[in-house]
């Protein structure tokens, strides 16, 4: 599905309140991939924004297996393509001091490595669904409209590298936001 699209801006959405309401009292922890359950945790505690997707980032060697695996590559290649379904968090941001200031830090996590992190929106959500979602991804930039591609072993690797980091780098974000 290609949807991303770049960073659109900030509007006003009187709605933010009750559709942060209906989310959180649908929220079930248990089906977010277990790495990522402390981070979609925190960012229920920030009124600015919540959550409405998120990935961890599945690598398949030989593109067959378990689709939500959370096994590690290992570091000979098992094949020489591996199938990659992107990591990736979307949120809806409240247009506020707070949800902007959030949105900016999130999108200093794209300077760790430009070619492999992007920040930018999916259009069908803010056409269907709600105004200020934006999705922050690990997919090497060529392919930055696809949910999931295939990668060599070498480049699988390095992805995998830059996930972890990505993910480390929204901890941290929400550690000084002091929700983690």
């Amino acid at each position: 599905m290609e949807t991303f699209t770049g960073v659109k801006s900030l509007v006003n959405n009187p709605d933010f309140d009750e559709q942060r309401r209906r989310c959180l009292a649908a929220f079930d922890l248990g089906a977010i991939d277990a790495p990522l359950r402390d981070i979609i945790e925190a960012f229920t505690r920030l009124a600015c924004c919540y959550t409405l997707q998120c990935c961890w980032g599945h690598f398949l060697p030989g593109g067959a297996g378990d689709a939500h695996t959370l096994a590690l590559l290992p570091a000979s290649p098992a094949a020489d393509s591996v199938r990659y379904r992107i990591a990736y968090l979307a949120l809806c941001v409240e247009n506020t001091a707070a949800g902007r200031g959030l949105l900016s830090d999130l999108g200093g996590i794209v300077a760790l490595e430009p070619d492999c992190i992007q920040l930018g929106c999916a259009e069908w959500f803010w056409d269907r669904v709600v105004v200020n979602s934006y999705a922050l991804q690990v997919e090497p930039v060529r392919y930055q409209n696809r949910d999931e591609v295939m990668l060599s072993h070498p480049e699988a690797l390095h992805v995998q590298a830059v996930r972890d980091e990505f993910f480390a780098a929204v901890r941290e974000i929400l550690r000084c936001w002091s929700v983690l």
